[in-house]
């Protein structure tokens, strides 16, 4: 037995019958929908993908029709942007939210951010203090905690002038032109 997808009518060997049997080929017309979005523009699918796969799920057909449904087109939307990944198709019919935009990932960002911040500037301020002894040997006690101390852009700053440096009197006219800010009680407060 076949549909023709075009009269709703069944046929079996050339013989017309009532219109189809719901229960026997729910999908059927479901699918047919697809054709319409045998469009070139991917943009225009793009933006109608999300309201067929709604019509999808809200139409009347048995959970495991409607599944079937939904993974074909799905599986035909991965096809037709054939760049994209699962998770991207996905996000593009609203069944997955980005990562970057769930709260739970923005508060892990926002809990964490200061310590980030905090470990990175550590990695820099190692890297100046190799380079410097490299540059110019031992770092006295006070040099190495004036460095410390610097904050990230003033670390960026050391960074291109110890290039000019040649003797530790230069790193001491460096820091005296260059004092860290004090840190204030606010400044240290979680």
């Amino acid at each position: 037995m076949t549909i023709n997808m075009h009269t709703d009518k069944q046929t079996h060997r050339g013989a017309r019958t009532a219109a189809p049997d719901p229960t026997r080929a729910p999908a059927a017309g479901h699918l047919s929908a697809l054709s319409a979005y045998l469009v070139e523009d991917r943009e225009r699918l793009r933006e109608q993908a999300p309201l067929a796969y709604g019509q999808i799920q809200q139409a009347p057909l048995p959970e495991s029709a409607r599944r079937q449904c939904l993974d074909v087109f799905q599986s035909w939307l991965l096809a037709r942007f054939q760049d994209q990944t699962l998770e991207e198709i996905l996000i593009m019919l609203g069944e997955m939210t980005p990562l970057e935009q769930t709260r739970a990932y923005r508060e892990i960002v926002a809990k964490n951010k200061p310590i980030w911040l905090e470990e990175g500037r550590q990695r820099e301020v190692q890297l100046v203090l190799r380079l410097l002894r490299r540059r110019l040997g031992k770092l006295t006690k006070a040099q190495q905690a004036s460095v410390q101390s610097l904050p990230v852009d003033q670390l960026e700053d050391l960074t291109e002038a110890l290039l000019d440096f040649s003797a530790a009197a230069d790193l001491e006219t460096w820091l005296a032109a260059h004092p860290a800010p004090q840190q204030t009680a606010c400044d240290t407060a979680p």
